[in-house]
């Protein structure tokens, strides 16, 4: 921070003045302060807990350790404690509508309150037409249907199936109406969860998203045509369940007393049964205890998907109204045809969310990329409340927790405490809002820091588990690794391993493979150690090896090939690929889409919105030793959402039927389309991938196309900004949504590189207008390398001798992967050694050249790069000289470990070294050595300051060089700390005195002068003439007193201890 320090000695901080102006600086200096929190000093990292889920959307525990997870398609599984074995609970698939490429599914679980001694879990979804309404067929996946609550009772291991109680969407005692309408493919059931006062509470969406199916649903009973017609209004209507919290009677389904318009005569009614109303999409839930927020059923932190505009995470109490949707986020909503005829009671008051973050493509989000926040009541940019803030933008808010500070066990040394969690599915992120405490409890009108606390896409819950004190997270991603994870703080980040190949199958007439690892990283440091372990017997150290297999026989195999990267720190990440011998992947040759209603095939789907369209899939493909019958084929169609996906269920075989359903209307500011994703495996495992992509048209629009002019392949993490340059051929802007990777970019094309290595992906999307319709999405892969840009260097000048071998040191950058080829060049530029070490070894062959040079190459992935160095003669260089003794001098001498001086002395080979250490305060030697090197671990002295010397001698004299007085200190272990650290001059110190370094210099206790923490020095020592340490302290300490000190001349050292950086100063005492 940039402030001036005001020492004295005796030692004073002028801190009120300072803080004077920095307030003129800074518009809310309690939160710049409160926000130099220790939160960034945390490692957060999610460490895998269980792993193999089917579309896993939710995660809670019980007392005895035991985990829960819910499955979208209608499965509960149990994981008992400590990550074991995994058993199913219940399995209501069958009542549970969740279509392909749609939202709707078990969303919602609980566990009572008494679930130990009842045994009572409660399930929310999304029911399946057919288990309501007669006469529909089983090819249509979508259609009007409600939410339903059921309640079972799982005791001992056994659920009891036949204790089913429906208490909301009972069509046969209460009708349709019971259950909330859901008429679109998302917006319907959220989370189910308990108040603090044990009452039952249920999130619901809107339920509409353009009613694509509303009129269904009237004839059909679900609603009247008077509350069908206000589609996402419905969210503000009394008479509506959809876009509400409801809170009702776990043993009833009625609507508690005490909810905010709870009518006595009609305890079931909507209204009774409401407890917040004015929500979207409030997809997650997190009820915060009885203990922080007192009273009833408390409040609810609730993650409300956003439209085009906002995302948030807002903080709700019983009565409240969101606003939708006359507001999203803090802003007025778009208002539309469809509120023309709605009134809005008056006595609504619509309530601001605790934080709220654009969407890239926001035009009206003000600053840039800037996220707002409550702050005492007033909506505020976070850019004026901290200026070095994270601004957060996302599509997709999709999960919260609260880390309380009456935690039974805080697992993260109060980094967490007081914290709201906030997860964004597309953002990739995980969102840390920190709030001040008033009294015990957290105070979430006065927020102190908005931060990155996690990487982390596919998030769509988070679960504060108050029996063990962790954060667990749901990941979501289809079918591939939906996983559960715990969040830990860890010292060392684990590194990533990634392992690529050029081929996965080979054969007896090409067994040779080339493996990448170079796409392993770690978010600390490049110095990755490789151990690649090839199945057969054969390991490798290489980062890039080459790896030849034998096959012993003609037999179908495979060899099991993985790469564990151990970093700095010591932690290791493992991966595995399977390379086949005599066995190649099987070949999709192709995956047909066909109407159902006419067999015609589709190459594109017109927007029919809201129509849907029912289709027959088939895959077609062929292997070279597994029959087409006997291949294993699954597919999933998923439906795409500019810069995200909606995944589908797993279907196994060869052929479906399934339902598209076109989402949006053409020119509506976003991008749909579907994917067919198809995998074909044979009998040994081999395996082959395929996306089919079925892009919407607009029916009487003009077609556009993205084109790019500068893609890119490779580039390194290290790299500066890259700019891809876009157009439409409209002349529309492109939009660039970031899909995957160590990256982020903005609305411009602007990539820039967040630290880490991997395949990166962006996506460029064009939505269309009334004119043109929506270009097809086109995507740019590439790979961010660990690697940068080789520049190839090397000690220039050296030594050529015809009497000993020459070493010539490679100082290139380029990255761990970088290989090298040296060459040896003779006076008639002929090559006459060359060498793919790191270092150059060399003895000069016999040769009549008197003139020689060296190339290097350095090479990776992202290029070559050759330095040649001057021509340099040859010569004896054992020859006798007369002796000149050399070394650096270091800056400081290490009491904590052992200290390196390199001896750099004239004189050949028969020349003998005597080295000596002479501490401050008697004047003694206390080492000496006869090495060339000196290398000492320094005795336990009191003086501070020592000075080393080197005799060299050999039979043409003698020569010696003595140091300077070198003051010891405690050294750190960090890799930028070294014994030559080159010493800093006092000006860049940022010391600034007056004239005469000191003046007057004191005739008493205290000297004054002017500290300017530019270099944040930490520490510091005063040392007499004689070296003789005569205080320590660090730069908090209040006051130093030397009036004691007798007159004389004393060395002030200032200290940056992580750095070592160091400043000396002198003073006279008289």
């Amino acid at each position: 921070m940039p402030w001036g320090i005001n020492f004295t000695f005796v030692y004073t901080m002028n801190i009120i003045n300072i803080i004077k102006k920095i307030m003129k600086k800074i518009m809310f200096l309690s939160l710049f302060l409160a926000g130099l929190c220790d939160v960034y000093s945390q490692n957060f990292q999610l460490q895998p807990y269980k792993s193999g889920f089917e579309q896993p959307v939710g995660v809670v525990f019980d007392s005895s350790g035991n985990a829960y997870v819910w499955e979208k398609g209608g499965k509960v599984k149990q994981i008992a404690p400590n990550g074991g074995n995994v058993s199913t609970v219940i399995d209501i698939s069958g009542e549970v509508m969740s279509p392909d490429g749609d939202d709707h599914g078990l969303l919602g679980f609980a566990l009572d309150p008494q679930f130990s001694v009842n045994g009572y879990i409660y399930l929310w979804y999304t029911v399946e037409p057919r288990s309501l309404f007669s006469g529909i067929n089983a090819d249509d996946q979508f259609s009007a249907t409600i939410g339903r609550c059921t309640r079972y009772t799982y005791k001992n291991g056994a659920i009891d199936y036949n204790s089913r109680k429906v208490l909301v969407g009972n069509n046969t005692q209460y009708g349709l109406t019971d259950g909330p309408a859901i008429f679109g493919t998302t917006h319907g059931v959220g989370t189910a969860f308990f108040g603090a006062d044990g009452s039952l509470m249920l999130s619901v969406g809107d339920g509409s998203l353009g009613d694509q199916v509303g009129a269904q649903g009237v004839t059909r009973g679900i609603l009247p045509q008077a509350e069908q017609s206000l589609m996402q209004m419905r969210a503000q209507s009394k008479t509506s369940l959809s876009g509400k919290i409801l809170r009702i009677n776990k043993e009833t389904g009625d609507g508690m007393p005490g909810n905010p318009y709870y009518n006595s005569s009609s305890p079931r009614s909507a209204q009774s049964r409401m407890a917040v109303m004015g929500l979207r999409n409030p997809y997650r839930v997190t009820a915060l205890t009885q203990n922080v927020l007192g009273g009833g059923p408390g409040q609810f932190l609730v993650s409300d998907t956003g439209e085009n505009a906002w995302e948030e995470v807002a903080l709700y109490s019983m009565g409240d109204n969101g606003g939708w949707p006359h507001y999203e986020g803090f802003d007025n909503a778009r208002i539309n045809e469809q509120f023309t005829n709605f009134t809005k009671d008056p006595s609504y008051t619509f309530k601001n969310p605790l934080y709220a973050w654009a969407h890239p493509n926001n035009a009206n989000k003000g600053w840039g990329t800037d996220s707002k926040i409550n702050q005492n009541g007033n909506t505020v940019l976070w850019y004026n409340l901290s200026s070095d803030s994270y601004n957060h933008q996302g599509t997709s808010s999709t999960g919260n927790t609260f880390y309380p500070k009456d935690i039974i066990a805080d697992r993260y040394n109060g980094a967490l405490t007081n914290t709201v969690l906030a997860a964004d599915y597309v953002g990739n992120e995980v969102m840390g809002i920190k709030f001040n405490e008033n009294g015990n409890n957290a105070n979430f009108s006065s927020p102190t820091r908005v931060y990155k606390a996690l990487e982390a896409g596919g998030i769509v819950h988070l679960y504060t588990n108050p029996y063990d004190g962790y954060v667990y997270t749901v990941n979501y991603n289809g079918s591939n690794g939906n996983a559960i994870s715990r969040l830990e703080i860890t010292g060392n980040y684990t590194p990533t391993a990634i392992i690529k190949s050029d081929k996965n199958s080979i054969n007896q007439n090409g067994n040779t493979v080339q493996f990448y690892g170079d796409l392993s990283y770690d978010k600390e440091t490049q110095n990755l150690q490789y151990l690649w372990n090839f199945g057969d017997g054969n390991t490798s150290t290489e980062v890039n090896p080459v790896r030849t297999f034998t096959i012993p026989n003609s037999a179908p195999d495979k060899r099991v090939v993985t790469l564990t990267v151990t970093d700095a720190g010591g932690a290791t990440n493992i991966a595995t690929k399977e390379i086949y011998l005599n066995n190649n992947a099987p070949v999709i040759q192709d995956v047909v889409v066909r109407r159902a209603s006419d067999n015609s095939v589709i190459q594109t789907l017109p927007n029919t919105h809201p129509s849907s369209t029912n289709v027959n899939i088939n895959v077609a493909a062929t292997d070279d030793l597994t029959s087409a019958t006997n291949l294993i084929y699954t597919m999933q169609v998923n439906r795409h959402h500019d810069d995200h996906i909606h995944y589908g269920s797993v279907i196994n075989g060869s052929t479906s039927n399934t339902t598209f359903v076109p989402e949006g209307g053409c020119g509506e500011g976003a991008t749909y389309w579907f994917e067919v994703l198809v995998k074909v495996k044979d009998a040994q495992g081999a395996e082959t991938e395929f996306s089919k992509q079925i892009f919407q048209t607009c029916n009487g629009l003009q077609s556009q196309s993205i084109s790019v002019s500068n893609p890119l392949t490779k580039i390194s993490k290290n790299a500066n900004p890259y700019i891809l340059n876009a157009t439409a051929s409209s002349g529309l802007p492109v939009s660039f949504r970031r899909v995957s990777g160590p990256i982020n970019v903005d609305n411009s094309g602007k990539i820039t590189f967040t630290g880490g290595a991997g395949a990166a992906r962006v996506i460029l999307l064009q939505a269309g207008n009334t004119t043109y319709g929506n270009a097809n999405p086109v995507y740019v892969d590439f790979e961010v390398n660990n690697d940068a840009t080789p520049v190839a260097n090397f000690t220039d000048p050296f030594e050529v001798c015809t009497d000993k071998s020459v070493k010539v040191i490679n100082n290139s950058t380029g990255g761990s992967s970088t290989a090298y080829t040296w060459k040896l060049y003779d006076g008639n530029n002929q090559v006459i050694l060359t060498s793919p070490n790191k270092d150059f070894d060399f003895t000069i062959p016999n040769s009549t050249s008197t003139w020689f040079r060296v190339e290097l190459t350095a090479a990776n992935s992202l290029g070559t790069n050759i330095k040649s160095s001057a021509w340099v003669q040859k010569k004896a260089c054992n020859a006798l000289v007369a002796p000149v003794a050399k070394f650096t001098e270091p800056t400081t001498l290490c009491t904590n470990r052992a200290n390196t001086i390199v001896n750099t002395s004239d004189g050949g080979a028969a020349t003998t070294y005597v080295w000596t250490v002479q501490e401050g305060n008697q004047y003694q030697n206390i080492l000496t050595s006869t090495n060339k090197d000196f290398v000492f671990t320094l005795p336990n002295y009191s003086a501070g300051f020592y000075t080393v010397s080197l005799k060299a001698t050999n039979s043409l004299g003698t020569n010696t060089k003595t140091s300077t007085w070198i003051p010891k200190s405690q050294c750190t272990t960090s890799a930028r700390m070294s014994n030559n650290t080159k010493p800093i001059s006092a000006p860049d110190a940022g010391l600034a005195m007056d004239k005469d370094l000191v003046y007057p210099n004191p005739t008493s206790s205290s000297i004054n002068f002017s500290y300017s923490a530019v270099k944040n020095y930490t520490d510091y020592s005063i040392y007499d003439m004689a070296g003789k340490e005569m205080k320590r302290g660090s730069m908090q300490d209040a006051t130093v007193d030397i009036s004691k000190y007798p007159n004389g001349t004393y060395t002030i050292v200032f200290i940056n201890a992580p750095t070592q950086e160091r400043a000396t100063k002198k003073i006279i005492k008289k």
